[in-house]
């Protein structure tokens, strides 16, 4: 009987086994998902351009850009729109980049471009180092270029930058947004031969570049303010140069402010053993008249232009100047392109001979007495704390607020400055230079100088 019953339902199971290894074979021949590709219909006037090659340290397009998980062309699309670009393009699946030019790319073979969305796998997003490309359907404005010269300004190429050691120091403030004229003149006006623009809307100047800076490429970002013309790029400075009209002369003499100055010559100077110990900002076009009339306006006898737009004055000589022949102070005047101010370790003297007698300092203030002249540091101060006197400063004002607040000792800095403490701090050192700044409030006294403090200690 078991075997009759079998019988009867072998038929039977070999018609499901038989079905279900059709249905088997049926789902092995299903077509796959459809390989991911660029959508024919795009937002607004948007159209696929191709494949196209990128570089990670030249951008193609070099405008604002994105990177995200979620990343589709449709949404990097609205990111370039929303900011009024008419390039769009997606890489390397999640990252989005915007531009108005197309900078240094070529077309690439459409397989290039192989990788899927992140935020949509039946989307296109590019491939390493490859854009799948798009424009909005406007014209994109002609390719900015960098100007020979600006002015009175030569360019002299494209040179990295880093923000933690710029290749020139000064950043000027300038109203957005930016162009190379701006930048220009603003290094102009604050007495620099060197002007970069940097990053589409940076400006510095200097008088020399720091010396781990390179030529190089990269400078492909147009300016904010004129997009026909390039303002450096990512950590890259478009640099222009003052340029001269005629050959410079030295300034042999100024008649004025108080008193006659005349020339001394063209002294060997050096930034570890200056001639003259204290350097002075010049406001407005520099040159020597500007510094002799600032060193004079703070009550030195002794002014010096060096390497073009630096100022020096004193009280007197740090050590006895050596004079080398005059052409060495050969650099051209930041503010005036016909005159020399200096030159590179070169000093441009000049000495006011009707000065009146130098100013000294007091041998002792009520109980306390002098200890000559010591180092300071604004990080790291050697007497620590600020007093605020009553009118200009002069050294009985100092002592008098040092000693009033219970402190042992006194120091007055920079014509103006009374700081005080129980005792020297920070490595605080005696020195024999740099305390020449005579008192806002009282001319024949010394009130220390630039990170130099005249010192009182209580007996």
């Amino acid at each position: 009987m078991f075997a009759s019953r079998l019988n009867s339902v072998s038929p039977l199971l070999l018609l499901l086994c038989s079905l279900s290894a059709a249905e088997a074979a049926a789902s092995h021949r299903r077509a796959p998902s459809p390989a991911p590709a660029v959508p024919a219909k795009l937002p607004g006037q948007w159209t696929s351009q191709g494949c196209y090659t990128d570089d990670t340290s030249n951008r193609a397009l070099a405008g604002p850009s994105q990177s995200k998980d979620g990343m589709t062309i449709e949404t990097c699309i609205n990111f370039c729109t929303s900011n009024s670009y008419v390039y769009a393009g997606v890489e390397y699946s999640r990252e989005c980049y915007c531009g108005n030019q197309l900078i240094g790319s070529t077309q690439a073979a459409s397989t290039d471009c192989n990788m899927a969305c992140k935020g949509d796998a039946s989307e296109l997003c590019g491939g390493p180092n490859r854009l799948n490309l798009f424009l909005n359907g406007n014209t994109p404005p002609a390719q900015p270029s960098t100007p020979s010269s600006v002015g009175d300004w030569n360019s002299i190429g494209c040179w990295t930058d880093a923000a933690g050691s710029r290749t020139m120091p000064f950043s000027p403030s300038i109203a957005q947004p930016m162009t190379i004229n701006k930048c220009t003149d603003a290094c102009h006006a604050a007495g620099y031969s060197l002007s970069g623009v940097e990053y589409a809307d940076e400006c510095y100047c200097g008088n020399q570049f720091d010396q781990g800076a390179q030529q190089a490429s990269g400078c492909n970002m147009a300016c904010n303010g004129d997009p026909t013309q390039f303002c450096g790029g990512g950590n890259r400075l478009n640099v222009y140069e003052y340029k001269s009209t005629s050959a410079p002369t030295v300034k042999p003499g100024v008649v004025g402010f108080h008193g006659s100055w005349s020339l001394q010559g063209c002294a060997i100077d050096s930034v570890s053993n200056r001639v003259l110990a204290n350097r002075v900002p010049v406001n407005g076009l520099f040159d020597a008249i500007s510094c002799i009339e600032a060193c004079d306006h703070a009550g030195f006898p002794l002014a010096g232009v060096e390497f073009g737009s630096e100022c020096y004055c004193g009280q007197s000589y740090s050590h006895t100047p050596q004079y080398s022949d005059l052409g060495d102070c050969n650099s051209i005047c930041a503010g005036v392109a016909n005159e020399r101010c200096g030159g590179p370790n070169r000093l441009q003297v000049y000495l006011n001979n009707q000065a009146a007698a130098a100013p000294v300092q007091k041998s002792t203030i009520s109980s306390y007495t002098s200890q000559g002249c010591y180092t300071d540091n604004v990080s790291k101060r050697t007497l620590t704390k600020s007093m605020s006197v009553t009118g200009d400063m002069t050294e009985e004002l100092c002592v008098n607020a040092c000693s009033t607040a219970g402190y042992k000792y006194a120091g007055v800095e920079y014509a103006g400055e009374c700081w005080c403490d129980n005792s020297i701090q920070n490595g605080g050192a005696s020195t024999t230079t740099g305390c020449d700044m005579t008192c806002k409030g009282d001319s024949t006294e010394l009130c220390g100088g630039a990170n130099h403090l005249n010192v009182f200690k209580r007996s």
